[in-house]
């Protein structure tokens, strides 16, 4: 039986068994454990500046989560007293309050019976900054 292998791109005559022309030797678990530990501290590092990071800016975003918006619409004026509705805890005068106004909104835009006008820019104004 003939044997054969690559050098290069060369077929050249080989035995049945070779040796190889690399030196392999025993890996370094050292460098290994090194390595693993380095990725652990620069894990627990990046993770400690994520939550300081969470925990500072999470004040700001209650503040700049409610905003008026761009464009006045019953829609986007719903949308608002809604979301304030949902995620602020007012007491339960200004609560009612706030659900009187979604439900007047409701009527004056929804409902064929109602005619009176509402200005949302200013209802809208009203609960953002109450909200804030």
């Amino acid at each position: 039986m003939l044997f054969q292998r690559y050098d290069d791109a060369d077929l050249v005559a080989a035995s049945q068994t070779i040796i190889l022309e690399q030196n392999y030797s025993q890996k370094n678990s050292k460098w290994l454990g090194l390595a693993l530990l380095l990725f652990l501290i620069l894990g627990l590092i990046a993770l400690k500046f994520k939550r300081r990071n969470l925990t500072s800016s999470g004040s700001k975003e209650n503040i700049s989560n409610f905003n008026v918006p761009n464009e006045i619409t019953p829609f986007s004026v719903l949308g608002l007293l809604r979301k304030i509705h949902k995620e602020k805890d007012f007491p339960e005068d200004i609560q009612l309050q706030l659900d009187e106004s979604i439900e007047s909104v409701e009527k004056q835009y929804f409902d064929r019976e109602d005619e009176r006008s509402l200005n949302l820019k200013n209802i809208a104004e009203e609960w953002v900054n109450r909200a804030v």
